[in-house]
């Protein structure tokens, strides 16, 4: 709850099995705070599970560009283990911050 976006506090999600902070990139999110907080949801994801959303599989594939720049993100984190900012450039929604990987 700390970090849901809500009452100006950070909004940190799940993205591919990353942990990120999309604090900025929901600002300028067509769909705005209350789609983005949906992602954590089983039913949203494509998984079926808690915490399964997929910018590159699934549904949410359907934009390529952005699944593309995501991938490149995730390689950089893996690469460093340390934080990586991912910019989906102005027309695509600002930047989010890998923060880390989801352990389960």
């Amino acid at each position: 709850r700390k970090n849901d976006g809500l009452e100006d506090r950070p909004l940190w999600t799940v993205i591919d099995g990353y942990v990120v902070d999309c604090t900025e990139f929901a600002k300028f999110h067509p769909g705005g705070l209350r789609k983005i907080l949906a992602t954590d949801e089983k039913e949203t994801g494509w998984t079926g599970e808690e915490f399964g959303f997929s910018l590159t599989r699934g549904s949410n594939a359907h934009f390529p560009k952005t699944g593309r720049v995501f991938q490149e993100g995730m390689r950089k984190f893996d690469k460093r283990q340390s934080q990586v900012v991912v910019n989906f450039g102005k027309d695509g929604g600002g930047a989010i911050t890998i923060l880390g990987k989801l352990l389960l």
